[in-house]
Parts: C-alpha cells; structure tokens; sequence
C-alpha cells in the first residue's frame, strides 16, 4: 500500500508555505504541541489559510476540492443528511448526481465518518474536502428552519433591482418592525421598498455566503465581494456593522466592464480638448480632484480606454479595481501584505511603464514617488481628494513635496462633480424658438419645472453628467508655487487661468436645460 505524501511537503509544492515557514512549524510540533496537527499549527502561525489547508488535504488523500461560495445547494438535497449527523460530522450534502450523493467533509482523515456517511444517505457518495468554516455557515443556513428558496430568490430581486435602477449601491437598515432597503441612485440616497423584520436575520445570511463572510459572527463588521453575471460582469463589495436593531449591510454595486468614451462624460468640448492634450504628452502628473463619488475614476479609465491600441505599456495601483480594462495591467494594492500604494509604485517602476494610474495620492511617501516618476519621463494619472482644481497644488505642497517639484511635474489639474440629469421621458419639452426669447434667469426657472414617471420613479432626474474645471499651470502660476506664496494668492492665480469653474460650467449646463440650478448648487456648495 502506498503511503500518502506528507501535507507539509504537498503544502510546499503547491507554494503556499515555504520551506522554512515548515520547519519553524514543525519545530513547535515536536516540543510544544506532539498530537496537533500540523495544518493547525501552520493556520495559528499565520503561515497558512484555512482555505489553503483544505485545498492540501484535498491533493494529499486524492479527492476533488469544493467551493462553497459557488456551490450553493438547495434545501431538499442538503437535508438529505439530518442536522444533528451534518453537524456531528461536519459534513454537507451539496448536490445529487443520478443516485449519487456529493458530500463536503471538513475532515478527510476520519475515515470511518466517510464509511458512516454512505449508511447515513444509503446510495453512493462522492466525497468533496470543504473548507470548514464554509461548510459550517452553509450548515447554519441550510437547517435554520426559514424556506431558504424564497430568501434566495428575494436577496436575488434585490440585487437584480439594483442593477435595473442603475444603482451604485445598496443599503439594508434594520428596523423596530421593517427591514428597509434603500438604493443610491445617481448620487441620491432612494427608499425603495421595507420587508418584514422577521426575514431580516435570514436575507443578511442568503447575501452573507454569497460574499464568503462567516454568518456566525454578527457582533464584529465584516467584509465580503461576490462577482455575478447579469447580461455582464458586476461585482458586489459586500460590507456589515452590528447596528442596534440588528446587522445593517451595504453593497456596492460596480459594472467592471462599462467604461464611457470620453465624449460621454458630460464634459465641455475645450475641456476635452485639454485632456487629450495632455494624454499626448510623455511625462508629467495629471490629477482628477474632488469628493468620494465624484467620478473621479471613470473619468481617469475613460483617459485610459483612449490610450488603448497606442503601444503603450500602461499600469495602474488600484484599491479597489472598479473597471477592467484590456491591454491595461491592473494591480490590487493589498495593505496586509505590505503592498500600499507607495510599495506598488517602486515596483511598477521597475516594469518600464509609460503611463502610471494610481488609485489615489493618499499620503506624502506616496505622492513623492509619483512626482518623482513625473520627473522621470512617465505620464502618471492620479485622483486627490480636494475641492477644487486650485486647492490641489496647496495640498502637495502640505503633505511636504518641495514646491519645484510640485511647480516642475504638475501639468494640469481636473476638478470634478457629478450632477443629475432630468429624465429625458417626463421633462416637459420646450420649443427652441421659445427659449430665445425668455432671459438667462427666467429660462433656468423654467428649465427646472420637471414632472416624474416611472422611468425615473418620480424623481424628475435620470442620470448623471460632470460639470469640470481643467488648470493648466502657467509660468506665472508656476513661479508663485516656487516661491510658496500663501494658498490664497495661488489660488487667485488659477482662477485668473482656468476658463471656467465648477459652477459657472454647472450653470451652463442649466442654461441649455441638461439639469436644475438646485442640482448644481447641490453639489457644487458655493465652490
């Protein structure tokens, strides 16, 4: 009889621990715990995944390995094994094939529950290795005692809602009596529907698994994504926090694969113009400011998507990745391993990039590599958080960069906001005869009556354009960042440079009645 290959060596083969990782492992084997495992041992060391344990064991007694986060079985085949022997055997019946039976085990060394198990089921089993924690949540759900297939379907309407309305995300709140889910529409917080607090518990659990997060743990936020295809790719960045009334989850909903052509960003021709200016030129920082939400990334993937087919080698430092790109390398910063944004820029470095994407300029380590990268003959694309255009070159120089540096490398900046457009369904029509004749003020009045139908569920607005304002450093601009003038006179300096601001571009897209002055004022706030 063959004796099977040591799990320690499997594990070094399939690369998930090292040699060294081994020996340290085995070492506290030998003298500080002789009868625990060594799987065990390398999970409390941080050396190995649980995930990753199951896959070795998997390969070391010959069995095929099981995703649960992708195999969700339907109730009447799970409970084909009773709860207590599913529990006492950490075992889960996912699937039927003909007369056969496909059982995740958590433990592939007890070979008598294997033995048991086909007595238990009384046909033929095929045994699959789990990750035990999956199998225990799905064990949770399965027997919980709610009709899963409903909670599934409602957890499946709620996502597909989403997607329908366009949403870029979902919010579920508990309530004393109602659970209530509300979607982010086109920047706007919607009440869609409420449903019986009794289901709550069990919908949290349904999206929970789908996400891979533990439903055991209701006290402690927790994280999770799921990718789903609805007609295309979407991924689902599932978060939760331990509110009073109950566990309250939010989902962002990201379509990867939709990127805008630049000309549908809702931007002024000149505008445009001054950004595929700058995608011309070879070397140089070019940033994209404004708050969380603001488009600040479709915007910098749409500058992208026009590089595609030029012989470039582009990279880009994301966290998190919201579109894919082709031809584009795309790299998750990972904080865990070390693997900031600041990191990940010293090794794209060494990859001879052309143009760099980074996510965002967070801190003063970061921004001084991408300045010096600038400097270094490579186009980099960045988003800062700022108000405005002006106040971006204020911020580099108090996160510390030196301000010839700044003055040398910053080629043009983009201040950014998105507002809502009127639905094109229920806005009243207006003769364009008509709105000749009417004043500038008068006409913005009457280009804010709007109505509401279904297509915008009452709202008035579907959809959403940017309104921008592009600085383009000049020599005078460039001599007062080098002379560290006060914040106030770099910024009169801009003003006297850029051909618009953000509001006066609001208002002219309220003039040719694309959205209300309400809107723009909204979200521009006097900027």
């Amino acid at each position: 009889m063959q004796r099977r290959k040591k799990l320690g060596k499997i594990l070094c083969e399939l690369g998930f621990i090292s040699q060294e990782e081994l020996k340290k492992a085995l070492h506290r084997q030998k003298n500080t715990s002789p009868h625990r495992q060594i799987g065990s041992i390398l999970i409390e060391m941080g050396f190995l995944s649980e995930r990753q344990l199951a896959q070795g064991l998997a390969v070391q007694f010959k069995l095929p390995f099981v995703d649960l986060k992708k195999e969700l079985p339907l109730s009447a085949v799970a409970r084909s094994l009773s709860e207590t022997k599913a529990r006492q055997s950490r075992a889960l019946v996912f699937d039927q094939v003909d007369r056969s039976y496909r059982v995740a085990v958590a433990d592939p060394t007890n070979i008598s529950l294997l033995d048991n198990l086909r007595g238990y089921l009384g046909r033929s089993v095929e045994i699959f290795v789990g990750v035990p924690s999956e199998i225990k949540n799905m064990i949770d759900f399965v027997y919980s005692g709610k009709d899963e297939e409903k909670v599934t379907e409602l957890a499946d309407q709620i996502i597909h809602e989403a997607i329908r309305r366009k949403a870029s995300d979902i919010h579920l709140e508990p309530g004393m009596e109602k659970l209530m889910v509300r979607y982010r529409v086109d920047g706007v917080l919607e009440n869609a529907f409420s449903i019986s607090k009794n289901v709550h518990p069990f919908l949290i659990s349904r999206l929970k698994i789908l996400a891979g997060m533990d439903i055991g743990e209701k006290r402690r936020p927790q994280d999770g994504r799921v990718k789903i295809d609805r007609g295309g790719e979407w991924d689902l960045r599932v978060s939760t926090l331990p509110a009073y009334q109950g566990e309250k989850m939010a989902i962002r909903v990201l379509d990867r694969l939709t990127i805008p052509e630049m000309e549908y960003l809702g931007l002024e021709v000149k505008q445009e113009n001054r950004l595929r200016e700058i995608l011309n030129l070879r070397n140089g920082i070019f940033l994209v400011v404004g708050p969380t939400g603001s488009g600040k990334t479709t915007t910098l993937f749409s500058m992208l998507k026009e590089l595609q087919g030029k012989n470039l080698n582009i990279t880009t430092a994301e966290d998190p990745i919201e579109y894919i790109l082709p031809a584009v390398n795309q790299i998750q910063v990972n904080p865990k391993i070390g693997l900031n944004f600041a990191a990940l820029l010293r090794s794209i470095l060494r990859q001879d990039p052309d143009v760099i994407m980074l996510g965002e300029i967070r801190d003063e380590e970061t921004a001084g590599i991408a300045i010096n990268a600038a400097l270094t003959g490579h186009l980099v694309l960045s988003t800062l958080h700022t108000h405005n255009a002006p106040s971006a070159l204020i911020r580099l120089l108090e996160m510390g960069i030196e301000p010839y540096l700044v003055s040398s490398t910053v080629i043009g900046i983009m201040g950014q906001r998105l507002v809502r457009k009127f639905c094109p369904d229920c806005f009243p029509k207006k003769e364009s005869n008509d709105l000749r004749t009417v004043s500038y003020w008068e006409r913005m009045d009457r280009v804010g009556e709007k109505t509401g139908c279904s297509s915008c569920y009452a709202s008035g607005y579907r959809g959403r354009t940017a309104i921008a304002e592009v600085l383009i450093p000049d020599d005078n601009l460039r001599e007062k960042v080098v002379q560290k003038e006060p914040g106030v006179n770099l910024k009169k300096a801009a003003a006297g440079i850029m051909e618009e601001s953000l509001k006066e571009a609001g208002l002219k897209k309220v003039e040719r009645g694309e959205t209300s002055l309400e809107e723009v004022l909204r979200v521009v706030r006097g900027g």
